[in-house]
């Protein structure tokens, strides 16, 4: 029999440092190796596509180190504010306006279906929307009456328009009952010259008569409804439109200001000299960047319209 030869034990430790020693001793003399500091995070080489906020500082022309990245963040926390304070200077004229409401107008309604115009005409005068959800007042037994100082734009529209509606209607009647009024004149001055009976004169100048007494009474109901409608144009409806205006002048300068300060703050942005340096990115992040493009040349072009039509 062979007799078993065994490998002598070795410590793993010494054996790894003896073989770099051997491996050393066998390759030619070098340089010696200096180890170079570790660059910034901020200054190394990028390669994908990186956001405002991973870029370092800069140094600009005047020799100053200026933190790119925070001012970046800065600016873009400044215009997205003036943004919102923009939009905010509208909320007021919106709240005068009733623009999150759903407002009731008959013209639309009157193309849905018949509707009694009558029914509409007192709904709309004699409505208040700070007691809508109560009880019918009948069942009350109350009259409530409209508090006009806290009428809207919007109240105060339909109520005009309701009147102006009574009002066509009160003129249509009135020149109806006029033809019927001169028929009837017409009628009387016949039987005059005829002859007719006594009896027949007196039932004619009686329904001419009373013809006239209703034009008369009609006329200054007339009279009244068209009083009322200068009331309320002159009372309620021009301090509305004036405090609108108001209102729409402040939202405009408000938003001129702060635009103004958008542009002042992107005009500073020109002060950082960035070098253009190579980004990769990717079709998507093109294709989003495309449709931003698209949606920022519809916004320009529908605010362009809005100011001519301000303007006109």
């Amino acid at each position: 029999s062979v007799p078993e030869v065994k490998a002598p034990v070795m410590n793993p430790a010494v054996s790894e440092a003896k073989a770099i020693d051997e491996l050393g001793a066998n390759l030619p003399p070098s340089k010696p190796i200096v180890r170079k500091p570790p660059k910034a995070p901020g200054l190394q080489p990028e390669v994908h596509h990186q956001h405002a906020s991973s870029m370092g500082s800069v140094e600009t022309r005047k020799g100053k180190i200026m933190m790119v990245s925070a001012s970046l963040l800065q600016i873009i926390a400044q215009l997205d504010d003036n943004f919102l304070r923009s939009s905010e200077s509208a909320h007021d004229v919106s709240k005068k306006l009733e623009a999150t409401r759903m407002h009731y107008h008959s013209n639309h309604a009157d193309s849905r279906g018949h509707i009694d115009h009558s029914t509409k005409i007192m709904h709309v005068i004699t409505w208040n929307r700070s007691f809508k959800n109560l009880p019918d007042q009948e069942d009350l037994g109350v009259n409530f009456e409209i508090d006009e100082r806290f009428e809207t734009h919007a109240t105060v529209l339909d109520r005009m328009l309701a009147w102006e509606k009574k009002l066509y209607d009160e003129v249509k009647a009135g020149e109806l009952m006029k033809i019927d009024y001169q028929k009837k004149v017409d009628l009387l001055h016949k039987q005059k010259k005829r002859g007719v009976k006594l009896e027949t004169l007196e039932k004619t100048k009686a329904a001419v008569s009373h013809l006239h007494t209703r034009y008369i009474v009609d006329m200054q109901s007339m009279d009244s409804t068209v009083s009322e409608i200068n009331r309320l144009r002159d009372k309620q409806l021009y301090p509305k439109l004036v405090d609108l205006v108001d209102g729409m002048a402040n939202m405009w300068s408000s938003m001129h200001r702060h635009h103004k300060s958008q542009f002042l703050t992107i005009s500073g942005i020109r002060a950082f000299e960035v070098p253009p340096v190579p980004r990769e990115t990717t079709d998507l992040h093109y294709k989003q960047t495309c449709e931003l493009r698209d949606i920022v040349r519809e916004w320009h072009m529908q605010f362009d319209k809005l100011m001519d039509h301000q303007k006109g």
